[in-house]
């Protein structure tokens, strides 16, 4: 077999090529990646699939939220759930937000004994709601990163209930930690500087709390070999942070342009909840693409276990070579063999 030439050998290491973790990558190879991103989602039409996972995520916030409300109700007072849930409310637009604190004033309201009573049966439908917006996820995933849905019927849905148990209850843990915390400074009396610093360590553990939930979202999500926790960390950390952005961006344009409940009457806040999902949905199927993307520019396996040789690692993304930018085509995909260090490792 002939040599890589030296054009070759230099393309490689100037565009990621022999990367083992994704911060070895130089900004050349970012811009393949970015630009092979864009061009997926676009390919994927990842804007319609994620309105499909928002209508699925619709049918089951209610219920996840009542459910959220029941359990909270036994740990703490139901007043305390309605101050705490209010508090993250400062991540949803104002329309929306009032959607949900209506819900849940609602469902504070309840009887205390009527409350506790009926937690199974809510966690019941939450679990059920909820599996389908996970299993909704999961389609958009597997489209992310070209795989087939090949699991059996029953297999998907018990993952997608063992996801949203959970999420669930990492949600509940969330909110007492994160909602909960201007409480704890006041109950402590911390003020200033100290306080400050406190409002960025929650801003910090939400968003780590956030990347960590994608990441196990994007790992065990798709039916394939799955990819290790490094090359999962761009995508769950940059959607958790578009997420942000663009939940404060469209809070800003709902509370100072938006004319929706001039346009939909009282169907204002629901439609505006419903544009929220969908921009949540996008921003975490828009992270799996980039996860993909990622993988696709480096030769070495990117996948658990013994290193395999590309297109024996049974995953689509893992077992090829992303192209690069048009105006650098020394490298080839030909020449994967040549340059994969793990060719000589067979199955």
């Amino acid at each position: 077999m002939d040599e890589p030439n030296d054009d070759v050998i230099t393309s490689r290491s100037d565009r990621g090529r022999d990367a083992r973790r994704p911060r070895q990558i130089p900004w050349r190879g970012w811009k393949d990646i970015l630009r092979r991103t864009y061009d997926e989602l676009v390919d994927d039409n990842l804007g319609v699939v994620a309105a499909g996972v928002a209508f699925y995520a619709m049918l089951s916030i209610f219920p996840l939220l009542g459910a959220a409300v029941a359990t909270y109700g036994l740990l703490a007072s139901r007043s305390t759930a309605e101050e705490h849930l209010a508090r993250l409310y400062e991540f949803i637009p104002g329309e929306a937000a009032q959607t949900l604190s209506s819900r849940v004033h609602d469902l504070v309201e309840t009887d205390g004994g009527t409350l506790g009573a009926g937690l199974l049966a809510s966690l019941f439908l939450a679990l059920f709601s909820g599996s389908r917006g996970i299993d909704a996820l999961f389609t958009g995933i597997h489209i992310a990163y070209d795989e087939r849905r090949s699991r059996p019927w029953w297999q998907q849905r018990l993952l997608a209930v063992v996801l949203t148990i959970l999420g669930f209850f990492g949600g509940i843990l969330s909110l007492f930690l994160v909602a909960g915390a201007p409480s704890l400074f006041e109950w402590l009396h911390i003020g200033g500087t100290k306080r400050f610093i406190g409002e960025i360590l929650r801003f910090f553990l939400l968003l780590g709390g956030m990347s960590t939930g994608l990441a196990i979202l994007y790992r065990y999500g798709p039916k394939r070999r799955h990819a290790r926790w490094r090359w999962l960390t761009p995508g769950a950390v940059g959607s958790s942070v578009l997420w942000l952005l663009s939940s404060y961006g469209f809070s800003f344009y709902v509370s100072k342009w938006g004319t929706y409940e001039s346009s939909y009457g009282a169907a204002g806040g629901v439609v505006v909840l419903m544009i929220w999902l969908w921009l949540s949905a996008f921003a975490v199927l828009l992270g799996a693409e980039l996860n993909a993307e990622v993988e696709a520019q480096t030769v070495h396996d990117t996948t658990v276990g013994p290193p395999k040789p590309i297109g024996h690692r049974r995953a689509v993304k893992a077992d090829a070579l992303g192209n690069l930018a048009p105006e650098d085509s020394s490298y080839d995909a030909d020449d994967a063999e040549t340059l994969d260090p793990d060719a000589h490792v067979h199955l």
